[in-house]
């Protein structure tokens, strides 16, 4: 049995799909043997897709997708506010 999943991300630019993909694309080059995983841009979205002979590795393939999206977004919103540091240095 083969199980497929399509995740769209919609972006607020285009130069923000780059940046995601950019970022992603290293993530998932090597796919485990029984998996398939394609990332592309569409317009302002991020097309990830993925199938798979187990449903649960299919399930573990979005979560993990999922994560790095958050994450990324994260790190941007943290650096476009100019709030780039998580911790101060000891002062003394």
């Amino acid at each position: 049995m083969t199980a497929s999943a399509r995740l769209v991300v919609k972006c607020s630019s285009a130069s923000v799909c780059r940046a995601l993909i950019s970022v992603l694309t290293p993530d998932n080059e090597d796919a485990p043997e029984g998996m398939k995983l394609a990332m592309t841009r569409s317009g302002m979205s991020v097309v990830f897709e993925v199938k798979a002979d187990a449903p649960s590795a299919v399930l573990s393939a979005c979560l993990s997708f999922l994560q790095d999206v958050a994450l990324f977004e994260q790190i941007r919103l943290l650096s476009s506010s100019g709030e780039t540091r998580v911790m101060e240095a000891p002062r003394g």
